[in-house]
């Protein structure tokens, strides 16, 4: 039986725990792409927190504790992530969500926190290794000295430093050509939504660059391209294909990772179409239509 001082050491525990939710879940879905696995790391994280002190255990700093379990934690689940992955039906990208409400402490942490959000920087997250990963989400976007991440992911602060070096370059060489304004999002969203439904194959091919890549991400669930379309002519022929199948229900104007994108539905099916846009055209085109992924959009 807990007594009734280590029952209000509890309560108060989990009003600060409560306090950090949002960061913690935050920091696990940018390890992990997924929201469900972020949520399951971070109750894992509380579980252990309480057994920590129900056994007398001194904590220096809650949110610090809390930040390091749940990185490794979500390490040891990266660990599977491959192996997972490699019985995936078609392109694998992140879980996408509705909204966030962690928020960064000042304007140019939470232009790079945003930033961290996009599919774009989610899709590219995945192919750093999961230390790289790790080190410049926990100094770049969480704002942690490189001193607390070495000792979070048991490396020397150098070789924490030359982790986020790599990382930024690799992930900057990606995004840095993605600079449309969002105005210019939401008018080439838009566009590609009016070219697929009259049907104007030209027109929607003069929305794309050269290099369009169209990544389809249904886990086997709906009918889908099983791998990466490239190019112009196979990239919008496909996303003709997709519109004429069926009339949609409904398409619904959302904003997916921050960013405007459109939510279909037809019959008991739903997806999201998001893009990331080269100046005036669209360079990516991510469909998500795995039911499993979309429980951010009911």
């Amino acid at each position: 039986m807990i007594p009734h001082d280590m029952s209000v050491a509890l309560d108060t525990l989990a009003s600060s725990f409560e306090g950090q939710r949002p960061r913690l879940v935050a920091l696990g879905y940018r390890l992990l792409g997924s929201r469900a696995e972020a949520d399951e790391i971070v109750q894992e994280a509380w579980l252990r927190l309480q057994g920590s002190v129900e056994r007398g255990e001194l904590l220096d700093s809650v949110p610090a504790w809390l930040t390091r379990v749940t990185t490794r934690l979500a390490l040891d689940l990266q660990r599977s992530a491959p192996r997972r992955r490699e019985t995936y039906i078609g392109p694998w990208l992140p879980e996408p969500i509705a909204s966030e409400a962690w928020q960064a402490s000042s304007p140019e942490a939470e232009r790079i926190r945003a930033e961290s959000l996009s599919l774009t920087c989610m899709t590219l997250l995945e192919t750093l290794s999961p230390l790289e990963r790790a080190a410049w989400l926990l100094v770049d976007v969480f704002e942690e000295e490189p001193s607390v991440v070495a000792e979070i992911l048991g490396r020397e602060p150098a070789a924490i430093r030359q982790l986020c070096h790599r990382a930024r370059a690799h992930l900057e060489s990606g995004r840095g050509r993605f600079t449309a304004t969002r105005e210019a999002h939401e008018r080439l969203l838009m566009a590609m939504a009016k070219a697929t439904s009259t049907g104007d194959l030209a027109g929607l091919a003069a929305l794309l660059t050269s290099d369009v890549v169209v990544l389809s991400d249904s886990g086997g669930r709906q009918s889908a391209a099983t791998r990466p379309l490239h190019g112009i002519e196979r990239a919008s022929r496909f996303l003709m294909g997709v519109a004429r199948k069926a009339p949609f229900d409904s398409i619904q104007a959302v904003l997916v990772n921050g960013a405007p994108a459109l939510l279909w539905r037809r019959g008991k099916a739903r997806g999201v179409l998001a893009l990331a846009c080269d100046g005036d055209r669209i360079a990516a085109v991510y469909l998500l239509g795995n039911p499993d992924k979309l429980h951010s959009f009911q």
